[in-house]
């Protein structure tokens, strides 16, 4: 007999038993020796009735885990009969929860529990004739040495499991941080493969709005709009990237091939010179990984023919029908871009963070939308800063939401436009800690909802045409306006902007992603998720 099934014979045995010692208290009233062994029978009695409550209780324990449908668990324990503890699906995932060793040994303290109740039973005159005067304490004894060694390898048992479980969570929470920390290697890479991809007469006149996001996952993943503001046969494409490294598993490079696409059909947007030279520009793009940075995609398994390689991506863009335009290739990864379906393809009504924080933009931001986004932005910073993506500082006036076909706004989907012109491709960098004031300027602005040339703390600086003079003040001022963000938005929110309008100068230059991911993501995501919890 398998495990469970034993486990239930003995839940059932309890009360046979109980009902044994009953008949038996019945059976010395009746010879006049009920008095004599009074005492003995309430002990016999009150251990039973423990046993039983502690093994069912145990049982419990035991089954929860086992199944999602607590009122099976139920049904087994009020049944020990019934055909469930004979169940193979059940008796193999109690197998799978005492690995190896452990469950052989579970199954033999069963049996044992199994062995001393007939025996119990046995002295309760079941198959005897003859009264007993008690029942031999030795067996209780026994079995309450099999239940304490059950409640003990189960016990144990659930805390290995649970220390194998913290150890994947934090081993994820640790690939994570590095994907994170490392992502501005190929947001950088995919600029650069998409700025290589518009080889056709209108390029310069392609712009892609990248969507904005907190990201708490490994994978590679990108919303992008794409943008024409020349007459061609499409005006806007929402798609979303996701990239593959050339080394993955063979299942999931066999998902290339089995992407539904339809080749572009725009050939006046690619000349046969340029066709030729498209693999000599896709292989100019090359992405560093962390060894520890798991990159992964998903798409419809669906039939089709081979996944083609994007040479013109304004002529693919074209395509409507299926799900994937096509890949972007790298030296060591693969860009899939698909059609993103539940995004639409038409013009929609814009407006500015500037907008929104000055509200001009028809509504004002609640607390917890206000805070969402500024984790979002600060995120994002440390995701993009020294990328074609975010080359200078992040503007308010750059920080832009579309409204939906009802007219909202979106908060938690910011977005930022770049052209993918050599110009700005090469753009001057500025220093990170100068990018990190302006991100302190916005966080208060976000905290407080309003915008710093609106402060009394800005107005007591003077106002300067010199763009290095007027930061400067900005920076000055937004350090007279920190000192009120603990009494608006608690500790955690605080330390974000003192970090940003200062904190970072002691960050090794190197490792300011990291630093910043402790000191400014992770206390704006505490402060969201109170708001969240509220």
């Amino acid at each position: 007999m398998a495990g469970l099934e034993v486990a239930g014979i003995v839940l059932g045995a309890v009360p046979v038993a109980i009902t044994a010692l009953e008949k038996y208290r019945e059976v010395a009233k009746r010879l006049g020796l009920f008095n004599k062994i009074r005492l003995e029978h309430k002990r016999c009695s009150d251990r039973l009735y423990f046993f039983h409550i502690i093994f069912k209780r145990h049982l419990r324990r035991l089954l929860l885990p086992l199944t999602t449908e607590d009122s099976l668990v139920e049904e087994l324990l009020s049944n020990p009969g019934d055909n469930g503890w004979k169940d193979r699906t059940m008796a193999a995932r109690l197998r799978g929860r005492l690995e190896g060793r452990s469950f052989e040994l579970y199954l033999g303290y069963v049996r044992g529990m199994y062995r001393v109740m007939s025996e119990i039973n046995e002295e309760l005159a079941l198959h005897s004739q003859a009264v007993q005067e008690h029942v031999n304490s030795e067996l209780f004894a026994e079995l309450d040495e099999y239940c304490n060694r059950m409640e003990k390898l189960l016990d144990s048992s659930d805390r290995d499991a649970e220390l194998i479980r913290n150890r994947a969570v934090s081993k994820h929470m640790v690939a994570v941080d590095v994907a994170v920390c490392n992502f501005y290697l190929s947001a950088s890479k995919l600029f650069h493969a998409l700025a290589s991809s518009w080889n056709c007469a209108c390029q310069g006149g392609h712009l892609g709005q990248l969507r904005l996001q907190n990201r708490a996952t490994t994978e590679l993943d990108f919303r992008i709009n794409f943008k024409s503001s020349v007459p061609a046969a499409w005006v806007t494409r929402s798609t979303r990237i996701s990239g593959l490294l050339q080394d993955e598993a063979p299942a999931e490079r066999r998902m290339l091939e089995s992407v539904p696409i339809r080749q572009a059909s725009g050939s006046r947007h690619q000349p046969s010179h340029i066709a030729s030279r498209g693999p000599h520009l896709a292989n100019q793009v090359e992405l560093r990984t962390s060894s520890s940075t798991t990159i992964t995609a998903t798409a419809h398994q669906q039939p089709a023919r081979s996944t083609p390689q994007i040479i013109d991506l304004c002529a693919s863009l074209e395509t409507f029908e299926g799900h994937c335009y096509g890949y972007l290739d790298g030296k060591d990864c693969r860009f899939l871009v698909f059609r993103d379906s539940y995004a639409g393809d038409t013009e929609s009504e814009m407006a500015t963070l500037e907008q929104v924080l000055r509200c001009g933009a028809g509504f004002r931001p609640s607390r917890q939308e206000r805070f969402s986004l500024a984790l979002v932005l600060a995120s994002s910073v440390l995701q993009l800063l020294d990328t074609p993506w975010l080359p200078e500082p992040l503007k308010k006036t750059e920080v832009v939401f579309v409204a939906d076909t009802a007219g909202k706004f979106h908060l938690e989907q910011p977005q930022v436009s770049r052209s993918f012109s050599q110009t700005t491709a090469g753009s001057v960098k500025s220093t990170f800690s100068q990018s990190l004031d302006h991100l302190g300027v916005l966080l208060l602005e976000l905290c407080f909802g309003d915008v710093l040339e609106n402060q009394p703390h800005r107005k007591n600086w003077r106002a300067r045409d010199n763009d290095m003079e007027r930061a400067a003040f900005d920076l000055m001022a937004a350090r007279d306006w920190q000192r009120e963000v603990t009494a608006e938005a608690g500790p955690d929110y605080s330390e974000a902007v003192a970090w940003c309008l200062g904190g970072n100068r002691s960050a090794i230059p190197d490792q300011w992603r990291q630093e910043m991911l402790r000191r400014v993501v992770r206390p704006l995501q505490r402060c969201r998720d109170y708001l969240s919890n509220a």
